[in-house]
């Protein structure tokens, strides 16, 4: 008599067909994830490095002098740019935004937002904010004037050197985009 029902070997040969097909989809899903995060930088990259270069440009037309400032701060700064009313602080050597010109205290961080986004629209919250998990992107400042954009992510404060675009605006090459961790 024939029993109906399948052998111990043929059980055991769909588990690993479906543990197979099952880590394959998920590796692709990954894939699929990272990719999209990476795309995302390199737009923000794009759109941030055209706003460098039409603020250059306006910045060597059009410079405005500070008045009032200090030595070291000549040093520094070239003046500013008018841009849709608000005053964009210029870097001398480089002609490109300082976001950090008069920021320092409590709320920097929304402070260079308010800055970032008077020359380009971002997503953008801060790390430490606590509505931070409704953004695109979360902001993250180093030293005086170093200034990370990192996708939001729980791994976000970790990924800082791994995935995420580095502004160093007093550097001529101001944009430094990371993506092996992402």
């Amino acid at each position: 008599m024939k029993q109906k029902g399948f052998t111990i070997v043929e059980l055991i040969s769909m588990l690993i067909l479906l543990t197979l097909l099952s880590t394959i989809v998920i590796q692709k899903t990954i894939s699929y994830k990272t990719q999209a995060r990476i795309n995302a930088l390199k737009n923000i990259k794009s759109e941030f490095q055209v706003m460098l270069d039409i603020t250059k440009v306006k910045a060597i037309l059009n410079i405005n002098k500070i008045e009032n400032s200090s030595h070291n701060l000549n040093k520094i700064l070239a003046g500013y740019i008018i841009n849709n009313g608000d005053k964009i602080y210029i870097y001398k050597n480089t002609y490109h935004p300082d976001f950090t010109y008069k920021t320092y205290g409590k709320n920097m961080d929304e402070k260079i937002i308010e800055n970032i986004n008077k020359v380009i629209n971002i997503d953008i919250k801060p790390m430490n904010a606590s509505n931070y998990n409704k953004s695109s992107y979360l902001l993250f400042t180093y030293g005086e004037h170093d200034i990370f954009i990192v996708p939001n992510s729980k791994n976000a404060f970790s990924d800082i050197n791994k995935c995420s675009i580095k502004y160093s605006g007093r550097n001529e090459n101001a944009l430094l985009m990371k993506t092996d961790g992402c």
